[in-house]
């Protein structure tokens, strides 16, 4: 897709259904984004998100390192133009990929299916 007139590559990987402490819990999804934005470099995006609040991990490009308070800001007032809440975000420097593994170390092949839509 494009995004401010630059090519953006991505990846997204959701689990709608993240486990639950209890049945009166509300419902809690949980997601992964890997991206790419043309001249910047390559972004992941850890999330999960519960009763309209967010808690969030972003790893960015190194060249975007000295600029975590301007994303920390931005990233809240998206947040709340949206209606949701931020619990955490944490803002780091990219240094390797998160695989699906890491962010769901949950899912275990012989005890849950993975549901693929494109």
């Amino acid at each position: 897709f494009r995004y401010q007139d630059k090519e953006v590559m991505s990846e997204m990987w959701v689990d709608p259904d993240a486990k639950k402490g209890s049945e009166d819990e509300p419902r809690k999804i949980k997601m992964l984004l890997k991206f790419e934005v043309q001249s910047l470099g390559r972004f992941d995006l850890l999330m999960s998100l519960q009763n309209r609040q967010v808690d969030m991990q972003l790893y960015v490009p190194e060249r975007l390192t000295g600029q975590k308070e301007d994303i920390q800001s931005s990233v809240t007032a998206i947040l709340k133009k949206n209606g949701l809440g931020l619990n955490k975000l944490l803002v780091r420097k990219k240094e390797m990929d998160i695989t699906v593994k890491e962010a769901f170390p949950e899912l275990r092949q012989k005890e849950r299916g993975i549901n693929v839509r494109i």
